[in-house]
């Protein structure tokens, strides 16, 4: 066993040992050195050689990319190293090299043999047709500029290794002095550029150059030392540039123009959403009421005339009316204590009455359908995570109540959708089209940007004007101001009635204050009252304080629907537990599961714009 143990030991290492030859492969670039010679016709004879060191792995293939930006065509392409020249084939075979051009770019392969912890030296050469802009006196508009000629040309392509040196040398035929009054441009980046121009010679020296850097050079000669003909993308290239020019020109008073647009975007769309609403969301003016009603109005239910006075179905105006039902005697409300580690729990259950002989509205019938469904009695718990699936149903009947009584026209929560619906996709598309915009133009004229950034300011205040859309009618302006009466008698019961000689009015105003949303100072401003009596619908753990009677005729020992078995001077002993159920309720009703959440350019000697031409890449592989 000790022997097998071994051997399977060392089939293991052979297996799964790491081979050397799956280190990782190591590219060090030591030089790219680039010639270039600017012949009479205006094509370029390009030379570029590379020195590299492969370490740590096989590499076969080099590969250089050069953009189609500003030329006509690249020929005789030839690929050698220091002993050899490579032959033109698509065999891949070591010593060979293809062309291809495609894509907006030619794409030059070239294959040798595997080389791992060696050096190699490769040089590439080709000529440039139409790279040599002539006479470029045009590009400068109607400034009065000699005419020239022009190269501009990326020397040093990306590259995915840094480049430890790179000497560029540049040469103008005889005759062509380069323009000392402009500096070849280099692309940032670099650590060192030593420049040096002669009559006809540009020579650049680089130090290290950072992993896709581009370097690109430029000049410039007198005009006439070149006799070819001037390339076929030059016409479209200076309207370009003029174009450009004139754009130049007025881009501070578009920018100007894009910001006072925007502004006024942002300024017309406030003032229109105000003005919407001024015009079609205002309710009817109706004549006055008094500030304070010491009793309802109206037989309004409490849900509806929550709904009424803010327009919105809430979840206390659902509970307004559970509390409503219990005091019409159509259920009443258990209270409960559960033990637990070292303290109690209040749990609440809510029980249906049989045979209670009331007619109930649409929305309170499926208030009631949504609590019990085919049960009698149901625990408050059991309604966690699940009661929110009825929460929508219930609001649109309570809103189409409203409806049916005549106090709006339409259903208050529909219109508030469809203009905050309207709202959200202009917002939507202002900032969609903002993006395309950013991406699409110019940043010099980015201001343009601030139109969209206005649109979307208007869109904003169209949301928010929507949440105040609904219009009541006449009669719903006139009941509710009625009802805004009777909601400031009950915040401030205390100081418009003796509150002690009102405490009959607890079980009856409960709901509503409830449903404004007022219910803790309401509860609490009759519980200070010894003889306000406990709701006749509300059975807490304990009926009453010790020493204290109930009184006689129904009540806890009778009816659970009737009006006069309340328990006297009860309410402070058991307001927390109220408090605390009607807290629980609310919680309990929107409760909802965790799972039902949700190419660069240069600018020199007044000349700028473009990317310099044959841009690309080389790499190795």
């Amino acid at each position: 066993m000790k022997r097998l143990a071994i051997v399977a030991c060392v089939l293991a290492f052979v297996v799964f040992a790491p081979r050397a030859d799956a280190q990782v492969r190591t590219l060090n670039w030591q030089r790219w050195d680039v010639t270039i010679d600017i012949n009479t016709d205006g094509s370029l004879d390009v030379r570029e050689e590379y020195e590299l060191e492969f370490v740590g792995g096989d590499f076969t293939f080099g590969t250089a990319e050069i953009e189609i930006n500003q030329l006509d065509a690249i020929e005789d392409v030839r690929v050698s190293d220091t002993n050899r020249a490579y032959q033109q084939t698509a065999s891949e075979e070591p010593f060979t090299y293809e062309v291809e051009r495609g894509g907006g770019q030619y794409t030059i392969t070239w294959y040798y043999p595997p080389s791992r912890d060696m050096a190699r030296t490769f040089i590439l050469e080709y000529r440039v047709i139409g790279a040599v802009i002539i006479d470029d006196s045009r590009l400068f508009g109607d400034q009065e500029v000699e005419p020239g000629d022009r190269l501009r040309w990326t020397a040093i392509r990306d590259h995915a290794v840094p480049i430890a040196s790179s000497a560029i040398v540049v040469t103008t035929p005889p005759g062509a002095a380069i323009d000392t009054t402009i500096v070849p441009p280099l692309v940032d980046g670099v650590s060192s550029a030593t420049v040096d121009v002669t009559d006809n010679r540009l020579a650049v020296s680089l130090g290290r150059i950072p992993t896709g850097q581009s370097i690109g050079v430029a000049l410039r000669w007198e005009h006439g030392a070149i006799t070819g003909e001037p390339p076929s993308w030059q016409e479209s290239f200076i309207r370009e540039r003029a174009a450009s020019a004139r754009l130049a020109a007025i881009q501070p008073v578009l920018n100007l123009l894009f910001i006072v647009l925007g502004a006024g975007a942002a300024f017309a769309g406030v003032v229109g959403a105000y003005s919407l609403w001024f015009v079609r969301g205002r309710d009817p003016k109706v004549e006055a009421v008094p500030v304070y009603l010491t009793s309802p109005p109206s037989d309004l239910p409490p849900g509806v005339a929550g709904t009424l006075v803010d327009e919105k179905v809430d979840i206390e105006d659902i509970i307004a009316t559970l509390i409503d039902l219990a005091r019409r005697g159509v259920l009443i409300m258990r209270e409960e204590e559960k033990a637990g580690f070292g303290s109690k729990k209040r749990t609440f259950t809510f029980e249906k009455v049989e045979d209670h002989g009331v007619t109930l509205a649409d929305y309170e019938k499926e208030l009631v359908r949504s609590v019990f469904g085919r049960r009698d009695s149901v625990a408050l718990d059991a309604l966690q995570d699940k009661f929110y699936t009825a929460v929508p149903k219930i609001e649109d009947k309570i809103y189409d109540e409203t409806v049916e009584r005549g106090f709006f026209l339409k259903s208050p929560d529909a219109v508030r959708t469809r203009w905050r619906g309207l709202g959200g996709a202009a917002l939507l598309a202002s900032l969609g089209l903002g993006f395309l915009v950013l991406v699409v133009i110019p940043p010099a004229f980015g201001a343009l940007a601030c139109i969209f950034g206005g649109l979307a300011i208007a869109s904003i205040a169209l949301i928010a004007a929507g949440g105040a859309m609904p219009v009541k009618t006449r009669d719903g302006a006139l009941e509710a101001a009625k009802w805004n009466a009777f909601k400031e008698y009950l915040r401030n019961i205390e100081k418009y009635t003796d509150i002690e000689q009102a405490g009959e009015a607890f079980e009856a105003y409960l709901a509503y204050a409830v449903a404004f949303g007022i219910e803790k100072p309401f509860i609490r401003k009759f519980a200070e009252i010894e003889t306000t009596p406990i709701p006749a619908w509300y059975f807490p753990v304990r009926p009453f304080p010790a020493g204290r009677t109930a009184t006689t005729g129904g009540g806890l020992g009778g009816s659970p629907g009737g009006g006069t078995g309340s328990l006297v001077g009860g309410l402070n002993s058991i307001s927390t537990g109220l408090v605390t159920m009607l807290n629980s309720t609310a919680r309990t009703f929107t409760s909802v599961p965790s799972s039902s959440g949700s190419t660069g350019g240069f600018s020199s000697g007044g000349f700028s714009g473009g990317g310099f031409s044959g841009g690309g890449s080389t790499g190795f592989g």
